[in-house]
């Protein structure tokens, strides 16, 4: 189910319609009841052939054209419909082998889409393109952020970040704490664990000078 989806995106992006990509998008989704990343607009950043050609190809698990894509200078790691790379369309469409052409070419295993994902956060049952991009270092978002790992409410990422020495008060780009983000995500299980490690709201280091 999930090809014939690719299949109908990767149709109307070769038409450069975003529009009617998301619709596209929306209707097959209802029809196949499967989940899928909504279809932002495209980057304000106009993309050269190559690239499109390079995206296309990851988006379809078309091997030889991702290649003369890349023959063709497109970047392996350029950010198309949502900040999507190529690698975040061939591992979310379990694409193994133009997962592992992006990865000879160097691209970034852990680049963020634009809501702060991964590829191997969109890996989904896809056990062997998981391993492949875990094998080469890739990661979930929330093994990347302790704000993400308390964010989402996931206990067991939050420890390993604790017990790889980072500070559980460490704040983000906006100045928020790990508990602040469980508890503003309504991770009350993780927020009474974060407190119980020394965890503080940014407004309560405030008071405190910190």
């Amino acid at each position: 189910m999930k090809h014939l989806l690719l299949t109908t995106i990767a149709a109307v992006l070769l038409v450069g319609c975003a529009t009617q990509a998301k619709q596209l998008a929306s209707a097959a989704e209802s029809k196949l009841n499967e989940p899928i990343a909504e279809v932002p607009a495209q980057s304000s950043k106009p993309l050269s052939e190559a690239d499109k050609a390079l995206i296309d190809a990851a988006l379809t698990g078309n091997i030889e054209a991702a290649k003369q894509a890349i023959v063709d200078d497109a970047n392996v790691n350029v950010k198309g419909s949502g900040r999507w790379t190529p690698m975040h369309f061939a591992t979310w469409g379990g694409y193994k082998e133009v997962v592992k052409l992006l990865i000879a070419k160097d691209a970034d295993l852990n680049a963020e889409d634009v809501n702060g994902k991964t590829p191997l956060d969109w890996s989904g049952g896809e056990e062997e393109t998981a391993d492949l991009l875990r094998n080469y270092g890739g990661k979930t978002s929330e093994e990347l952020s302790i704000h993400i790992a308390a964010e989402r409410g996931n206990i067991t990422v939050f420890k390993q970040h604790l017990a790889a020495g980072e500070n559980v008060n460490a704040k983000d780009r906006i100045g928020k704490t790990p508990l602040d983000r469980a508890i503003t995500n309504y991770q009350t299980e993780t927020a009474d664990i974060i407190r119980k490690h020394g965890g503080k709201t940014a407004d309560e280091l405030k008071a405190e000078g910190k």
